[in-house]
C-alpha cells in the first residue's frame, strides 16, 4: 500500500510539472563556448588583448533579407597583443611579431563547419582581408584590430538565414614574435 502512494505521488508530479511547462511563455538558449589554442611553438609568447587581459568574444547583428537570407550588418572588433610569457606570466608586449589566419569556421545552429573560398565571412585584420595561411608581419608590433565582414562571393555556401545561431570561429597563429 505504501509502495502505491508513493507511486501516485511521483506520477502526480510528474503531470503537475508537464501541465506548468505547458504553459511557457518565454524561452532563451543560454550558451558557453570556448576554444582550446593551437599547439604553440614558441612557448615565450601569448596572445592577449590589447591591455594583457583574457580576450573577450566578438558580436555580430545581422539583418534579413527579402529572401530569408541573413545580411551581416556589422561585427564588433576584437583586439589582440603578442606578450612576453617567460616565467608563466605575462611580461611586455612583443617588438615585432608574424601573425595567420590558418582555420575560419562557421557554427551554424550547432554545427562548425570550416569554411571554404566559397564562403560567406571572412576576417579582416587592420582594415585588411586576411587571406588563410598568408602571414602578416607587424614591424612595429602593438595592437592588431580583428572584425568580421562578408566577402563578395555572389553565392556563398554558408550565408544564414532567417532563424540561424551563429559563431564565426578564426584561428590566428604567430610566429617569429621578439622581444
Amino acid at each position: 500500500m505504501k509502495k502505491t502512494v508513493v507511486m501516485a505521488a511521483i506520477l502526480g508530479a510528474v503531470g503537475f510539472t508537464g501541465a506548468a511547462s505547458a504553459d511557457n511563455l518565454a524561452s532563451h538558449v543560454f550558451t558557453w563556448s570556448g576554444t582550446v589554442p593551437a599547439i604553440s611553438t614558441q612557448s615565450d609568447f601569448i596572445i592577449k588583448s590589447d591591455a594583457g587581459s583574457d580576450i573577450e568574444n566578438g558580436t555580430l547583428l545581422f539583418l534579413t533579407n527579402p529572401t530569408g537570407k541573413g545580411v551581416l550588418h556589422s561585427a564588433s572588433a576584437v583586439g589582440f597583443n603578442v606578450f612576453d610569457y617567460r616565467g608563466g606570466a605575462v611580461g611586455q608586449p612583443a617588438s615585432t611579431y608574424s601573425y595567420q589566419l590558418t582555420h575560419l569556421a562557421a557554427t551554424k545552429n550547432g554545427l562548425v563547419i570550416e569554411q571554404g573560398a566559397d564562403g560567406y565571412y571572412a576576417i579582416n585584420a587592420d582594415g585588411t582581408t586576411m587571406v588563410k595561411n598568408n602571414p602578416i608581419v607587424k614591424l612595429t608590433g602593438g595592437p592588431t584590430l580583428l572584425t568580421v565582414e562578408p566577402t563578395k562571393v555572389t553565392n556563398p555556401t554558408n550565408q544564414p538565414e532567417a532563424g540561424d545561431d551563429v559563431a564565426v570561429h578564426a584561428t590566428i597563429v604567430i610566429t617569429d614574435a621578439r622581444m
